[in-house]
């Protein structure tokens, strides 16, 4: 789920474990929403979807009456949305970036301890795989990074 009016990119803080207290101590108002797929994925750990709604219903219950919070829970529609789908495409490319690199390193030192790296053909194809190997690793680190920031 995302933020309401959030922009990708300006959201300058990520709150850690923050506390009920903590959080009236802001004085950011009364309300709070919550991602109720998230939620309900946390406490799911071999529970019925019965148990799971109890259980959320009455911690959020709790949440409520303790800190005095008018809470609003949001799930997911049927369709998932566009930067879900995004974000799980980025993974499946790095994870293949990732094996492909592997790979290519792999051929190269297989190349190099067959014992006939002298010879031009294979000098050229051992260069090929480091080569390719060193881009996607470059690519890998690329990709961390920025997944990192928007993490």
């Amino acid at each position: 789920m995302g933020v309401i009016g959030c922009i990708v990119g300006k959201v300058l803080w990520k709150a850690k474990g923050l506390t009920l207290k903590m959080l009236k101590d802001l004085q950011c108002g009364d309300k709070m929403i919550v991602d109720g797929n998230y939620l309900a994925y946390k406490l799911a750990a071999g529970k019925t979807i019965n148990e799971v709604i109890h259980i959320m219903a009455t911690y959020l219950k709790e949440v409520a009456f303790s800190g005095g919070f008018k809470i609003t829970v949001v799930v997911d529609g049927d369709a998932r949305p566009d930067c879900k789908r995004a974000s799980l495409e980025r993974r499946k490319n790095i994870q293949l970036d990732q094996i492909n690199a592997g790979y290519s390193r792999f051929k190269a030192l297989e190349l190099r301890a067959g014992g006939r790296a002298q010879e031009d053909e294979i000098r050229k194809e051992i260069d090929d795989f480091s080569k390719e190997a060193k881009r996607l690793e470059k690519k890998i680190i690329a990709n961390n990074i920025i997944s990192s920031r928007f993490s």
